[in-house]
């Protein structure tokens, strides 16, 4: 067998564990979760800062400013706030 095969063999093989320990592409994937979360952290913050009273029109406000930051960033809604109440409570 001729050493430049072993070669590529042997090399194969290194990308193959690699990729399995999660050291290649998909590791990418991991990641994303947080950068998204830490993306829709910053546009929370930025609403509280830009609307920090507690107020009716402050929240719908803040809540109006929140939705048009995930949009502009390309991330899923926001979970509701929890101000409806439930029936049947």
């Amino acid at each position: 067998m001729p050493v430049w095969i072993a070669a590529v063999v042997i090399a194969v093989a290194i990308a193959a564990g690699a990729m399995a320990a999660g050291m290649g592409p998909d590791n990418e994937r991991i990641d994303n979760p947080s950068k998204r979360w830490h993306a829709a952290d910053d546009c929370n913050r930025q609403a509280f800062k830009k609307f920090p009273d507690y107020t009716q029109e402050g929240a719908a406000k803040r809540e109006a400013f929140l939705r048009q930051c995930l949009r502009d960033k390309h991330l899923p809604p926001a979970e509701s706030s929890g101000q409806t109440k439930a029936s049947g409570q």
